[in-house]
């Protein structure tokens, strides 16, 4: 079937490392002997989480660039051809920071809510 393509570009293709290191170490090895051997610390707990987090980039682009990559049907590549079309795809670095943006947005209202709402206690020592 066609979907296998998709899969052999994720597993042994040129997103195998976005599977690998991204999917497999980043979002579930790594946190796991951190869980394991760190315990429940804070810090533990919010590195392992940012992982995790990360993670979903990961399992996105997983998702939707192999399925783009692999023709639906046969002749596909050929049916039209145009040197601004391609099967080929790396996000630029216009979609870089965009990525980045949206992150810092993200700390952002995190880091405003957690000063407003007052979410963590500090314990300050005078």
């Amino acid at each position: 079937p066609r979907h296998i393509e998709s899969y052999k570009v994720i597993f042994s293709g040129q997103y195998a490392p976005f599977f690998w290191i991204g999917q497999v170490l980043i979002v579930v090895v790594i946190p796991l002997l951190i869980f394991t051997f760190k315990g429940k610390s804070a810090l533990a707990v919010g590195v392992a989480s940012s992982l995790i987090v990360l993670g979903f980039i990961f399992v996105r682009l997983n998702i939707v660039v192999p399925a783009g990559i692999v023709p639906e049907f046969a002749g596909l590549r050929t049916a039209y051809v145009d040197p601004h079309l391609s099967f080929e795809y790396f996000p630029s670095l216009m979609e870089w920071l965009l990525e980045l943006w949206i992150l810092s947005v993200g700390m952002f209202i995190f880091l405003f809510g957690q000063r407003r709402l007052k979410l963590f206690e500090t314990h300050e020592s005078h």
